[in-house]
C-alpha cells in the first residue's frame, strides 16, 4: 500500500490489487484478528499473576476486553455497510478533482482507493474504528499494569523461574505493540491529517515514502521482533531446527546404508 496525500487514497499492490475493495475488508479483520490476539494474551498473563489486591482493576480490564470483542463485531458490520463507498469509486473521484484537482492519472486506477469522507457510512466506519483501538489500548494497558504490579509487589508468591518468564513474556508483548503502532497505526492515521489539511504531494513526498516503508515492513519487523525479545520461542525454534537437521542425517546415513546392501547382495550373487 502506498499513502497519496493530500486526496486520502491509498494504492493496493499485491496478488488482490484487482479487488481494492475486499482487500481493505481482509486488511480490516487481520487487523481486528490480531489486535483481538494480543488483549487475549495480555488478559491470559493478567490473571496467570493477579492477587486479590488487584481484582477490580483487572475486572475492569476484562470488562474492556469484552467491550472492545463488541465493538469488533461493529466495526466490520460498518465495514460492511460502507463497502460500496470502497467498491464504487469512480462518480467521486470526478467530483473531488473539479474541486481539489487535478488529479494524477493514477489515482483514476482501480486499485487506488479514496475514503470518502463526506460520506456518513464511512465516517462512521472510521469513527467506531477510532473507538475500538482505544479501548484496546486501554485495556491492554490496564492488563499490563496488573501483571507487572502483581509481580513486583508480590515476589515471594511466585518463584524466580515465574517471574522471569512472565516478565520476558510481557516486554515481548510491549515490543509487539511498538512495532504495530510504529509500522501499521501511525501510517493509517496519516490519512486524516492529509485529508483534512490538504497536504501537497510536492512538500510531503519524502514524508509519503518513508510511510510506505513503515507499512510494506509491519509484517518482516513484527516477526523479527518476535524473535529477538522471546528467549522461549528462539529455543523452541532452536529444537526444532536441529531436530529437522537430525532427521536429515539419520535419513542420507540410511539412504547410504541401503546402497551399501543393495551392492553387497549384487556382489554376492555376482
Amino acid at each position: 500500500m502506498m499513502i497519496i496525500p493530500p486526496w486520502m487514497s491509498a494504492c493496493l499492490f499485491g496478488p488482490i490489487y484487482d479487488y481494492p475493495a475486499i482487500a481493505v475488508g481482509l486488511y480490516v479483520v487481520f487487523l481486528l484478528g490480531s489486535s483481538s490476539t494480543i488483549v487475549y494474551l495480555l488478559e491470559y498473563r493478567m490473571k496467570a499473576v493477579v492477587s486479590l489486591n488487584n481484582l477490580k482493576i483487572s475486572k475492569i480490564a476484562s470488562a474492556l476486553k469484552y467491550l472492545f470483542f463488541l465493538t469488533n463485531f461493529v466495526v466490520f458490520g460498518c465495514f460492511c455497510n460502507a463497502y460500496n463507498d470502497f467498491q464504487y469509486q469512480e462518480d467521486y473521484k470526478l467530483e473531488l478533482d473539479k474541486t481539489d484537482g487535478p488529479f494524477p492519472n493514477f489515482i483514476y486506477c482501480n486499485n487506488c482507493i479514496l475514503y470518502k469522507m463526506d460520506s456518513y457510512k464511512t465516517l462512521v466506519f472510521v469513527l467506531f474504528a477510532i473507538f475500538s483501538t482505544t479501548i484496546a489500548a486501554n485495556a491492554g494497558f490496564l492488563m499490563a499494569f496488573v501483571s507487572y504490579h502483581a509481580l513486583s509487589s508480590n515476589p515471594t508468591i511466585f518463584s524466580k523461574r515465574t517471574m522471569i518468564i512472565q516478565k520476558s513474556f510481557l516486554r515481548s508483548l510491549f515490543l509487539q505493540l511498538g512495532v504495530h503502532f510504529l509500522f501499521l497505526v501511525i501510517p493509517l492515521i496519516a490519512f486524516f491529517p492529509a485529508f483534512l489539511l490538504r497536504l501537497s504531494m510536492e512538500k510531503w513526498q519524502y514524508s509519503v515514502h518513508f510511510l510506505t516503508i513503515l507499512f510494506v515492513q509491519h509484517g518482516s519487523f513484527s516477526t523479527l521482533t518476535m524473535l529477538m525479545s522471546n528467549k522461549q520461542l528462539r529455543h523452541n525454534l532452536n529444537l526444532f531446527t536441529q531436530n529437522v537437521r537430525r532427521g536429515l542425517r539419520l535419513s542420507s546415513i540410511n539412504e547410504s546404508d541401503h546402497t551399501m546392501n543393495q551392492t553387497s547382495i549384487a556382489l554376492n550373487i555376482r
